[in-house]
């Protein structure tokens, strides 16, 4: 009866040790392809980040060329309210030169 034991309890111990070793085999495998799918994510998202940043460049890229568009606009109207107030000054001042050599003569007495 100690053989049947003996031989009984060698059974089990090779079995539970079987068991054992692969489990390890499916743990290393589930291990291995979990880094595999972390490596994968992370280039997904890497590519994604990517993009992202592309698209942020772009959308600065509109941003900024609006602002310009907007200011260039802004700064030739400027320019041409100047350019018109200047036409009209010198009109204004052709018109009246005479009027104005008149004046300033009486102010300096020379007439």
């Amino acid at each position: 009866m100690d053989i049947l034991k003996k031989d009984t309890i060698e059974s089990v111990l090779a079995e539970i040790i079987d068991i054992d070793e692969k489990m390890s085999k499916q743990l290393t495998e589930i291990e291995s392809k979990f880094e595999e799918k972390e490596k994968e994510l992370k280039r997904v998202l890497k590519g994604k980040e990517e993009v992202l940043d592309k698209e942020r460049v772009l959308e600065g890229k509109r941003v900024y060329d609006e602002i310009m568009d907007r200011a260039t606009a802004e700064k030739e109207n400027i320019l041409t309210r100047g350019r018109q107030k200047a036409e009209a000054f010198d009109a204004l001042l052709g018109k009246n030169k005479e009027m104005l050599k008149e004046k300033a003569f009486v102010k300096l007495n020379l007439k």
